[in-house]
């Protein structure tokens, strides 16, 4: 039986794509400094986008600079944040994150990463306590031009249940098919989408996080809607990965 949360998923889905307007205006903010995006993206999946753009720029106004914010408390941090999911954690994330670039670097900036090989950057940015798979592929993707599309892990499955693509795939087999799908345009746009997808479904769930099966479950039972709602950012004549499979079966069994 589908759970409350699961059956909320359909206007869930409604209110991110409503969203639009407010995600574009954050995505032309997006900051030209590695340190600054990194931050900027991690604002993104706790609050909505305007919440995200305003917290962004209110850190900007309240102190000096970045490393100003390094020497600042979490709770210093934590005020300029606008209400969103997880503030505490955002918090502790952006003085963790200054405080390892600070002590690697002695200075508060990562434009060195552009010179370094992909593996470089990779290695680098795992030293990073508490950051995201899709934050690392944002930085190769805006910095590096790696042909890959920023994935979380709920973005993995969502994309999946989507039709887009195979269960079976790598996540970075997953990352490239999706890059393939879309236009380079449509990038960031896509993947601000399925932030805040993301994020109203975890805030849908409250307290009770269920387990990576349970949300499978949520995410099947709602095929449907994520797939109307991700064509929308699809190039046009490409298929899902659950309909193409069904072309092939069906074209295998007319030659038998």
């Amino acid at each position: 039986m589908p759970t409350k949360s699961a059956n909320q998923i359909p206007q869930i889905v409604k209110k991110a794509l409503d969203a639009q307007k407010e995600r574009e205006r954050s995505i032309e903010a997006y900051p030209e400094l590695v340190v600054e995006t990194i931050i900027f993206h991690r604002l993104h999946f706790g609050m909505t986008p305007t919440n995200a753009l305003k917290s962004f720029h209110l850190l900007l106004k309240e102190f000096v600079d970045w490393n100003e914010i390094r020497v600042s408390t979490i709770q210093e941090i934590r005020d300029q944040l606008k209400s969103g999911l997880n503030s505490l954690d955002t918090a502790v994330f952006i003085k963790d994150f200054l405080e390892l670039v600070h002590r690697v670097r002695q200075c508060v900036d990562l434009e060195f990463l552009s010179e370094l090989n992909l593996t470089e950057v990779r290695r680098f940015l795992k030293q990073v306590r508490g950051i995201d798979h899709s934050t690392i592929d944002l930085v190769l993707y805006k910095y590096k031009e790696h042909p890959v599309f920023p994935l979380s892990a709920m973005m993995e499955s969502i994309v999946q249940h989507a039709g887009l693509v195979k269960a079976e795939d790598t996540r970075d087999r997953k990352a490239k098919t999706i890059h393939e799908l879309v236009d380079n345009s449509t990038v960031l746009p896509f993947h601000h989408f399925l932030i805040d997808l993301e994020r109203e479904i975890s805030a849908s769930l409250g307290d009770d996080m269920p387990t990576s099966d349970q949300i499978s479950a949520m995410l099947k039972a709602n095929k449907a809607a994520l797939r109307s709602a991700c064509s929308g950012f699809v190039k046009k004549g490409k298929g899902s990965s659950d309909a193409k499979a069904k072309t092939t079966t069906k074209k295998a069994k007319t030659r038998n």
